[in-house]
């Protein structure tokens, strides 16, 4: 009934870490710490339902509990939103959006978090000031109505 035990044990289920993979016993520990407030909860729920292993709501409802969860501030949620939405994976990309995310991480307590997100920052700081610097795309002299 302990939030941070439901959610460990959940994703060890889920990812068959250290013992066999149960996606289906996974679910209803996941669903309990999200229930109880956990961010992480919300982040293993919606990684579950993203991963097809178990039926469940649309993929935009469960990349809604991995954003509600980065935007509670749970690192490992920031880490993933940061990179799908600069590759835009499973998601539209949104370079703004993905430095705050990447920024947010990269002050994890989890050294691999960190400095994997410290990384991002720089090479979506370095885009989006490519992207700014980009000439506007010119447009085409309109054509003269014939008379």
């Amino acid at each position: 009934g302990v939030g941070w035990g439901q959610y460990f044990y959940g994703m060890r289920l889920f990812n068959g870490e250290g013992i066999a993979a149960d996606p289906m016993a996974a679910e209803p520990l996941l669903k309990a710490a999200s229930a109880g407030g956990l961010p992480a909860g919300d982040f293993g729920l919606g990684m579950l339902y993203l991963s097809g292993k178990v039926a469940g709501p649309s993929p935009d409802e469960a990349f809604a509990l991995i954003k509600k969860s980065a935007d509670a501030g749970f690192d490992e949620a920031q880490f993933d939103l940061c990179q799908r939405l600069v590759g835009g994976w499973d998601w539209t990309e949104d370079l703004d959006a993905a430095l705050a995310y990447c920024k947010g991480s990269s002050t994890s307590a989890d050294p691999y978090i960190a400095e994997k997100s410290k990384s991002w920052v720089t090479d979506v700081e370095r885009r989006i000031a490519e992207r700014n610097a980009a000439p506007a795309t010119p447009t085409e002299p309109a054509t003269p109505a014939p008379n």
